[in-house]
């Protein structure tokens, strides 16, 4: 079998559904041609135009809304046709694109459809449209990490999912929220995060906790973050917490407001959104994921990767990633994320970070992901062929 030709399809704003969709096409790069939909042109474009990966630009609608309200279902029909009828645009408009550039990346037609989260239905069309097979890798959990609902309904969102011809969880938590063992082919795959090459560790630590998202938010545990850090004592200590990520005007007031409060105000920095965390994670004493309901967090399994200890919520996909005391230290609230500062601060950590470094490249490694992604491709386009030849007997 040569290259395949898939068509990918991942949305904005930049963040770990796009980092971790990279890293599966960097994996896959003797494999694969790939075709990647964006909406915009973006960071997120530019993150693939860095690897030279060919993009098509077209907006397409998610199927996403925040809570049920009067003005939900008064719109539901509205909605629906108008997200119809733009996204019936945006898949003519990519299947002419295709049919113009002589098929996918590498030329012929599109063997795969691969959409790269849950908000957004698309892929059914693109797929249906293209003749193609279409794999659904769910990456977030909606209502639990991002407060939000499929606009369409829960039953029909994942009866739209089951009927895929591959369905992907990141962890095992994600799987069993969408129910998965009733699609017609699911499994749980842990993202590629790194490179087993990219594995660092550097012994002298620096006097800082170190947090990380896309968007500082109340969800991701920012607020959590910083009552635990005052309650650890350490910021009188000489130990500070830094922020990294976006975060809104009104957000941010609300941190600085919260920090003065606990008098932590001169501790806390943020510096803003990172591309690169490894030089902030090789020297911090400990990462901290506080995040109520995490998909995987790929930024926990980075901080593995690179030498530094995890302190994190049990919660989410998150348990999955840890061993408590083994490969990390796990905590319940503020109480238990300040005892796990003071033990990250007071204890060597030596031993625990090297077995957390050693399961990270054992299970997060893109050249062990790119094994289990292809050899899932192969067996769909394995059953397309079957399926051709029964017609063809007919």
């Amino acid at each position: 079998m040569g290259k395949i030709n898939v068509l990918y399809i991942t949305q904005a704003p930049l963040g770990g559904a796009a980092f971790s969709l990279c890293n599966m096409i960097r994996s896959l790069s003797d494999k694969v041609n790939p075709v990647v939909l964006l909406p915009d042109k973006g960071e997120v474009y530019d993150l693939f135009a860095s690897c030279g990966i060919r993009c098509i630009i077209h907006p397409f609608r998610c199927n996403i809304r925040e809570k049920s309200s009067l003005n939900h279902y008064l719109r539901y029909v509205p909605h629906l046709v108008r997200d119809w009828y733009y996204n019936r645009i945006c898949i003519n408009y990519v299947c002419k694109n295709i049919e113009n550039s002589g098929g996918g990346g590498g030329g012929g037609k599109i063997d795969l459809v691969h959409s790269n989260s849950s908000v957004f239905t698309i892929g059914v069309g693109l797929a249906r449209k293209l003749g193609a097979k279409h794999v659904w890798h769910i990456r977030e959990f909606q209502d639990l990490d991002f407060g939000i609902q499929p606009f369409c309904g829960w039953k029909r969102l994942k009866k739209m999912i089951w009927q895929a011809d591959a369905v992907v969880a990141i962890t095992a938590a994600v799987y069993r929220h969408w129910e998965l063992d009733n699609a017609n082919r699911s499994f749980w795959i842990w993202d590629a995060v790194r490179s087993e090459a990219d594995k660092a560790y550097q012994k002298e630590k620096g006097y800082y906790f170190f947090f990380c998202a896309a968007m500082l938010t109340d969800a991701k545990g920012t607020d959590m973050a910083i009552r635990a850090f005052s309650l650890s004592g350490l910021a009188k200590e000489g130990y500070k917490l830094i922020l990294a990520g976006k975060v809104t005007k009104d957000c941010r007031k609300c941190y600085d407001r919260l920090a003065h409060s606990l008098g932590v105000q001169g501790s806390v920095e943020f510096v803003g959104f990172c591309h690169e965390v490894k030089s902030w994670m090789e020297r911090a004493t400990a990462f901290l994921m506080c995040s109520k309901s995490e998909g995987l967090g790929r930024v926990t399994v980075e901080s593995m990767f690179y030498g530094c200890p995890v302190i994190a919520r049990k919660s989410g996909g998150t348990k999955e990633l840890l061993k408590d005391g083994k490969t990390g230290l796990l905590f319940t609230d503020e109480n238990g994320c300040a005892k796990a500062m003071q033990v990250a601060a007071k204890t060597d950590m030596q031993t625990m970070i090297l077995a957390a470094q050693k399961y990270a490249v054992e299970n997060f490694s893109e050249e062990k992901y790119g094994v289990h992604i292809i050899n899932l491709y192969k067996e769909i386009l394995k059953n397309l062929r079957t399926e051709k030849q029964q017609n063809s007997l007919m």
